[in-house]
């Protein structure tokens, strides 16, 4: 097991898919349809397939038995597996990774745990996956704004790209996936210098500040998590295991976010169903969760003031 350290979880995810891309050249990646978009973008710019499955109601992440059942309609064709512990949902993967290795040897498989509380130790890496990634990115448990690192599987190669990043490009890939997420149109992918490659990252330093923000973080979004779940009633929780916000599942999610808006304060819905404009496959549990969740913030930006006035504003909007 080798660690490595990038300017962003999708600069490892590209940077180990280009080094190991003879092993899956003629097959697909299985992803979960309320991935982030920036996932199937980054698979798109190594040149690699997928196609997606809908997600469970419970976990937010994708089905283990639908995985098999997908697979096995047609093996030769699927290479690979992006399982996304959605919301930082905690769960133990063993036996599924274990199994999915013994019957489908060549199979390559990540555990993307971006939205997870970052390991650095490597306690929660799984000696069957080829590359486990956390991120330090915006708006993850630990939040510096970029960074990302992961743990490589013993028989993955990695090899770091030397393209040059144009802000530029990202920017006008941002507004055309935007775009098409919005209206629910097929989004078509032209290759640019959109990813940033360089990380100049100063790697001890940089997993000290990890280790000493994640008691910070998680007292802090206890305290904030506390507060929601004393005001808002238990029927609309999404539960404990989702360790990155505050999730709610509520009827009328465009209603409620916008009284939080016009009070001046925020939070946010999940992504679109990315399924939607890749092809458009179906994937109605993850289109239904993006109409009715809410994810309350908990970060460093959020007050225990603030949280209480969200936490009342949901709690009278649910009368």
């Amino acid at each position: 097991m080798k660690k490595i350290v990038g300017a962003r979880a999708s600069t490892i995810l590209y940077n180990t898919l280009m080094a190991n891309k003879g092993k899956f050249s003629n097959g697909k990646f299985i992803l979960p349809a309320n991935i982030c978009p920036i996932v199937p973008l980054t698979l798109l710019k190594a040149g690699v397939f997928f196609e997606f499955l809908d997600i469970s109601p419970e976990t937010q992440c994708m089905r283990p038995e639908e995985i098999y059942s997908h697979i096995n309609r047609s093996p030769d064709s699927i290479c690979g597996i992006i399982y996304v512990h959605s919301y930082g949902f905690k769960q133990d993967l063993r036996l599924l990774f274990s199994s999915l290795r013994e019957r489908y040897h060549q199979i390559f498989l990540i555990d993307d745990q971006c939205t997870c509380i970052p390991d650095t130790i490597g306690v929660s890496v799984l000696s069957k996956a080829n590359l486990t990634l956390f991120s330090t990115g915006y708006a993850k448990f630990v939040e510096f704004g970029s960074g990302g690192f992961g743990y490589l599987g013993d028989s993955t190669d990695y090899i770091e790209s030397k393209e040059v990043f144009l802000d530029t490009a990202h920017q006008k890939l941002v507004k055309k996936i935007s775009s098409s997420l919005e209206e629910c149109a097929p989004f078509a992918y032209i290759d640019s210098p959109w990813l940033i490659m360089s990380a100049g990252i100063k790697e001890e330093k940089y997993f000290k500040d990890i280790e000493s923000q994640i008691p910070v973080v998680h007292s802090h979004k206890k305290k904030i998590n506390n507060i929601y779940a004393n005001i808002i009633p238990g029927e609309y929780h999404m539960g404990e295991n989702f360790s990155w916000r505050f999730n709610i599942q509520v009827p009328d999610k465009q209603r409620i976010l916008n009284k939080i808006y016009e009070s001046g304060l925020f939070a946010s819905s999940h992504y679109k169903s990315v399924a939607n404009i890749f092809g458009n496959q179906p994937s109605p549990v993850a289109n239904h969760f993006h109409s009715h969740m809410i994810n309350l913030f908990n970060d460093y930006r959020f007050t225990e003031d603030m949280a209480l006035q969200v936490g009342t504003i949901v709690k009278r909007a649910l009368k």
